[in-house]
Formats: C-alpha cells, sequence, structure tokens
C-alpha cells in the first residue's frame, strides 16, 4: 500500500443533498452494539454478546461558532438527509507526495437538542444542535464501509448485509 493516513484537510456539509450549511464542526455517532448479558448453566461467568447488527441510539451534534439563518433549515422535527464530505490526506510514502482521498458520511438525523450558546462579547457563541441518527452510511475512497439503516433492518460492514437472514426469518 506505502501510504500513511495523515489527516482531515477539510470538510463540507450539506443539507438535503445540495444546500451547503455554514461553518460548523462535527461531533458524529459513537456507534455502539447493543448487547445482552448471557450467563446461565454451563457458563462460568457473564458475557456481553452482542445483538446481531442491532445498534444503541445514535446521536451527533453540529456545533455552529454563531447563530445563522441556515440553522432553521435544521430545526423541523423531520429526519433531514445530510452529508458530510471530507478530504483526507494521505502521504504515499513510495512517492513522497500527498494525496487526497475523498469521505461521505451519509445520515439521516432528526433534531433533538438545541443549545442557543453563550453571548460573551468578542467570543463565539458556541451554538449546538444535537441529533438523533436513524441512517448512516460511510464510504471511503469509493469503498462502502458501512450503512446502518435502523428503521430497515439494515446493518451492512465492508459489503456483508448482516441482516439479510433476520429479514428472511422474520418475514420482512
Amino acid at each position: 500500500m506505502n501510504k500513511a493516513p495523515q489527516m482531515l484537510i477539510n470538510y463540507s456539509m450539506y443539507l438535503e443533498g445540495g444546500r451547503q450549511i455554514g461553518t460548523v464542526d462535527i461531533t458524529l455517532p459513537n456507534i455502539q452494539a447493543m448487547t445482552q448479558t448471557i450467563q446461565g448453566a454451563g457458563i462460568a461467568g457473564q458475557v456481553d454478546t452482542p445483538v446481531l447488527g442491532h445498534v444503541q441510539n445514535m446521536t451527533m451534534t453540529v456545533n455552529f461558532r454563531i447563530a445563522t439563518p441556515d440553522i432553521s433549515l435544521l430545526l423541523p422535527q423531520k429526519y433531514h438527509h445530510i452529508e458530510f464530505w471530507p478530504a483526507l490526506q494521505n502521504l504515499n510514502y513510495g512517492t513522497g507526495e500527498l494525496e487526497v482521498v475523498e469521505q461521505k458520511i451519509i445520515v439521516k438525523a432528526m433534531p433533538i437538542g438545541d443549545n442557543l450558546g453563550t453571548l460573551n462579547p468578542g467570543e463565539l457563541q458556541g451554538r449546538s444542535l444535537e441529533f438523533n441518527v436513524i441512517y448512516l452510511k460511510e464510504v471511503v475512497g469509493g469503498k462502502e464501509l458501512r450503512e446502518i439503516d435502523v428503521y430497515n433492518n439494515k446493518y451492512v460492514m465492508n459489503g456483508s448485509d448482516m441482516l439479510s437472514a433476520v429479514r428472511q426469518a422474520i418475514g420482512i
């Protein structure tokens, strides 16, 4: 491979497939599997086992430096189609050149919190919106790493649909 992943160069945030939204920084979801503690006869203790293809509630936060009119587009309590388009930097140490790799993170998210921030002269407001995420897709360098669709029972990792047998077993 001869490449050393280095950093995020920059990114843009798009709403509903096209409109670029202001200067923001994002805290993306922390994806945690739903688990069940298994214990009983024949087991020497407890084991927290993931429930195949199921995730705990996913949230993300969008931080704005100051209030902008674009915030109003994200406030309606509906699931918004939001895309983040990062440009990643790799060092190709075979050629010594810096290379750009595209990443896309696509979510369907509904606002569940609106922190108006603070008002201090000469400082950023720190306005932030918190979202509940029901869909997440991540693509790096053209390769789909994962797709999670909570309501459609879909959990795809590296091209393998972990819930296809479950959907078939339950008749959907």
